[in-house]
């Protein structure tokens, strides 16, 4: 079986130096190591700070990819705040990323925000875990006006760390809205910790799944390679992307961390197209490329 190429391929979801968190490289190296594997784009992504501005400086100094960024809707900017998505899509951004470490789901994987159990840990704060839902579980207008700005810019709306009951909400209101781009981070990461079926009624309503590589890491160990292809064979992949959600020091680097993935994907039938789907093509419509 020949080796899975990253030619063209894109990544949506990679941590990069600096950050709060060891990284294992800075963003100048991530947009290096993508570009020499033969990959068409990169997102940096950053729990504390819009990765917007540090996308336009590292594609300058990185020529032969494409580098983005977008805003991590954290408590750092505000929590959901229509005035953290506005800057992001004047200066490029590609992805708004709901709350992601400050969730009420991370609080309840992880006994408090901004920790992951085994990394992190905040200094003692009156801050309340966030939501997008009310006390009478609606959704908060705030929610429904970041959707509606992305989708006017033609932009991504990620659904980060919210649990799932938070998910379906914003996927019946982005079906609703006729808006294209929401999609799901690293469905069985805790949070959301979907099952499959799920996973289905979500892309029934019209969202994208973001198989990330780094879930089959040990730490945390929560993909199951079978689970994936299960996903493939039953819904197809017209609305599936493979990214990383890495730069962890626990993991390998995102490229390969990706490819091997992507092989282990193959090696268990899912075919050179539908990874090219994946990895390629459906990436073009998600990140707007020419």
């Amino acid at each position: 079986m020949e080796t899975i190429s990253l030619k063209g391929a894109c990544d949506t979801h990679i941590h990069s130096a600096p950050c709060i968190f060891d990284r294992l490289g800075d963003d100048f190296e991530m947009a290096r190591r993508a570009r020499d594997a033969g990959m068409r784009a990169i997102v940096l992504k950053s729990h504390h700070e819009p990765t917007y501005g540090r996308a336009y400086l590292t594609a300058k100094q990185v020529p032969g990819i494409e580098v983005y960024g977008g805003v991590v809707l954290d408590h750092h900017v505000g929590g959901v705040n229509p005035s953290a998505v506005d800057p992001c899509i004047k200066v490029g951004g590609k992805i708004v990323w709901m709350p992601t470490y400050h969730s009420l789901g991370q609080e309840k994987y992880f006994g408090s925000i901004g920790t992951y159990g085994w990394m992190g840990g905040e200094f003692k704060t009156e801050l309340k875990p966030l939501t997008v839902l009310d006390d009478n579980d609606k959704l908060i207008p705030e929610a429904m006006i970041i959707m509606e700005m992305c989708k006017s810019a033609d932009i991504i709306l990620a659904g980060g760390h919210l649990f799932p009951n938070e998910l379906l909400k914003l996927a019946n209101a982005a079906k609703e809205m006729n808006y294209h781009k929401f999609m799901i981070n690293h469905p069985f990461f805790k949070p959301p910790a979907l099952d499959i079926d799920t996973v289905g009624e979500l892309i029934s309503l019209g969202a994208w799944i973001e198989f990330c590589s780094g879930e089959m890491c040990p730490i945390p160990g929560y993909g199951k390679l079978p689970d994936y292809v299960e996903i493939v064979k039953r819904y197809g992949t017209s609305h599936l992307v493979i990214a990383s959600d890495g730069g962890h020091n626990r993991k390998p680097w995102p490229t390969e961390d990706m490819r091997v993935f992507a092989q282990q994907l193959n090696y268990k039938g899912v075919s050179l197209e539908e990874l090219d789907n994946m990895l390629c093509k459906n990436y073009i419509y998600l990140l707007n490329l020419k």
